[in-house]
């Protein structure tokens, strides 16, 4: 329901209220409407809240732990003493993506799928290092 001034100035002359009145409640009521349509927009740009954006966050580090076990296996059945440097790299660059993720979660940036897009890429660099390991061993 809006309230114009001229509302408040016929409530005024009924004897509702008095004149001096009118612009203080005038705008306070004005100032509760525009708290009241700023939080209802909030609340519609809320990220989600629930077990899915655990499960996907839980799904993308399970899918990184899988790919760096793998080319720690790899490497160190070709190159016995790269698998250490290729762990600690693979450790470095999800530490990273981690602090990435949560950066951009703060700011309020983060989805599901851009975490799980980010995850890939920043496996990108451990394949490629396995990819040169087993070329060098070869």
């Amino acid at each position: 329901m809006k309230i114009r001034r001229e509302d408040l100035v016929a409530a005024a002359g009924a004897g509702l209220l008095q004149y001096r009145q009118i612009e203080p409640l005038l705008v306070f009521l004005l100032q509760h409407d525009l708290l009241q349509s700023r939080e209802a927009m909030l609340a519609m740009h809320q990220p989600r809240q629930g077990l899915t954006p655990w499960l996907i966050y839980i799904a993308a580090i399970l899918a990184f732990v899988t790919a760096t076990l793998f080319g720690v296996v790899v490497v160190a059945g070709h190159v016995p003493g790269l698998a250490g440097p290729v762990a600690l790299g693979a450790f470095c660059y999800l530490v990273a993506t981690a602090s990435v993720v949560t950066w951009k979660r703060r700011y309020g940036h983060a989805m599901s799928l851009q975490t799980v897009a980010l995850l890939a890429m920043a496996t990108l660099p451990l394949i490629l290092a396995l990819f040169g390991a087993y070329r060098f061993a070869s």
